[in-house]
């Protein structure tokens, strides 16, 4: 993954713009998708930073659904924040960070098969030869039936061919639209897409490890800061 603070670009939720608004959309649609599933559901997240996102809907009007949560995340800073924020908001209990690889099965053993994934900005630090991975293993880690919530970042138009690129793996892993997509304007020409997609068949066996590659991939870096952790 490229070599970029991370800790540093989160805090931008923290000021507002367009990325507060896309947290604000990814909010609503995961609410929408956990209460279409019921009580007991299983939630994970990947590359779920400091899972602020899920912290705040299940500490909401949703926290009697008793969600089972699992964020991955490789930046430790970034997930000790997050469990610091789940003590303060009172679903430490059932929220569980993993600081690991999220490119490989076994940091979801427990917790998969899903019934809501959540991928938001994962798809902007994955090249789109590897987009068809990326659609197979969301409908790996999802029970058929299941909702995987995506985010995208756009440039005038000018990526829309990765749009869809992105569409077309997922349709071919059998996603089905499920709410309508809503795209938030940006500064420059930046635009943020928020989409949820329902898995309409029966989850495919899963691929062999790496279960999808991130742009400028560099395995020794992620595995160092896991030892860290």
């Amino acid at each position: 993954m490229p070599d970029i603070d991370w800790v540093a670009w989160h805090e931008q939720y923290d000021r507002p713009g367009p990325l507060a608004d896309r947290l604000r959309v990814v909010c609503d649609q995961l609410s929408m998708a956990l209460q279409a599933c019921g009580a007991g559901a299983a939630l994970v997240s990947v590359c779920a930073g400091d899972g602020r996102d899920v912290i705040q809907v299940l500490s909401g009007e949703l926290s009697e659904l008793s969600v089972r949560a699992l964020l991955v995340e490789s930046e430790p800073e970034l997930a000790r924040r997050g469990e610091a924020q789940a003590v303060s908001a009172g679903v430490s209990d059932r929220v569980l960070f993993r600081c690991r690889d999220a490119t490989r099965m076994e940091s979801y053993q427990g917790y998969v098969p899903a019934d809501v994934l959540v991928m938001a900005g994962v798809l902007g630090n994955v090249p789109s030869r590897a987009y068809p991975d990326l659609a197979r293993t969301a409908a790996t880690l999802l029970r058929r039936g299941g909702f995987l919530l995506w985010t995208q970042r756009r440039f005038s138009g000018a990526i829309d061919a990765e749009y869809r690129e992105f569409r077309a793996a997922l349709a071919a892993n059998q996603f089905l639209s499920m709410f309508a997509d809503e795209t938030l304007a940006g500064p420059g020409g930046v635009s943020y897409l928020v989409a949820t997609e329902q898995l309409a068949t029966t989850p495919p066996e899963p691929a062999k490890d790496p279960l999808f590659q991130f742009s400028d991939f560099d395995p020794d870096k992620v595995r160092q800061r896991i030892l860290d952790f």
